[in-house]
């Protein structure tokens, strides 16, 4: 299976999408991956793939087979669990990654209805634009994909404006080296956490408590797998202000299904930007 991530170029789409993603494997013989809990949404669009998405106890799945349908989408995202692609089949599937609350600047469909539809594609953009999908898997390289994918994503920009309040508490978040409570960041945006609570379900999706909980995760996933920190979990737990060392292996196996010596050891980073665990031959 190939796969390759290429950062967005124009200036207009780069605040809004981190990256494309492009999958190919060409026959059928069995393969899984699994990734792990993000704040972005990833728009995934695959061609002639049958796709079943089920969220169990301990994964989210999605299992994919040969199908009939030409093209289905689904949006991915608020994963409070590892997600697992399981390929049973040949793939040609494209991923685009949205920054947290940019899907805003393309459609105003609520993110609830769009994680429950296999055409999210059609949803986001009207169904009178899938002449896109037919043009992009037309395509064989991926980098002419992702031009194809810039033009057309220039084209659908629609005005929107974030709440500022939303903006400064997502700064603090993200630059914020200690792991700030909810509370204080509601202070500093001149709200209280329930009025900060309701604003982040609308513009962003999810509650603060699960957003920061995930930005958290993704700073100690990147940590671990940094060659300066190996052999020092405490270190590493220490650096992202968890209560104690139970604490932090609590949070990494629940997001990751892993201990964080395992999830250092299994896990690997594809063109220093994707992280995941790939097996093939069969699934673990």
């Amino acid at each position: 299976m190939k796969a390759a991530v290429i950062d967005v170029q124009h200036p207009q789409l780069a605040c809004l999408i981190e990256s494309f993603i492009f999958f190919s494997k060409t026959d059928a013989s069995p393969v899984q991956y699994t990734t792990f809990p993000n704040t972005n949404l990833c728009l995934a669009i695959y061609a002639d793939s049958s796709i079943h998405y089920t969220r169990q106890t301990t994964y989210n799945v999605c299992q994919l087979d040969s199908g009939q349908s030409y093209y289905q989408s689904r949006l991915y995202g608020f994963h409070d669990k590892p997600f697992r692609a399981e390929l049973n089949a040949p793939l040609d599937q494209v991923c685009i990654l949205f920054r947290p609350g940019a899907l805003k600047s393309f459609t105003r469909i609520p993110y609830e209805e769009l994680l429950q539809t296999d055409n999210a594609f059609e949803q986001i953009f009207s169904a009178s634009e899938k002449w896109v999908l037919e043009k992009l898997f037309d395509e064989q390289f991926f980098r002419q994909r992702a031009l194809i994918l810039e033009d057309f994503l220039l084209k659908k920009l629609c005005a929107y404006s974030r709440d500022p309040r939303v903006s400064i508490a997502m700064e603090l978040m993200f630059k914020t080296d200690d792991h700030p409570h909810i509370d204080a960041i509601a202070k500093s945006c001149l709200v209280d956490p329930s009025t900060l609570y309701r604003l982040f379900k609308k513009e962003i999706g999810q509650s603060p408590k699960a957003f920061l909980q995930t930005v958290r995760f993704r700073k100690t996933l990147q940590q671990l797998l940094r060659n300066e920190n190996k052999g020092k979990l405490t270190s590493v737990a220490h650096a992202n202000t968890y209560y104690d060392q139970a604490h932090f292996n609590k949070e990494v196996k629940l997001l990751s299904g892993l201990r964080p010596a395992q999830l250092r050891t299994m896990a690997s980073l594809e063109q220093e930007k994707l992280v995941w665990i790939r097996a093939s031959q069969g699934f673990a």
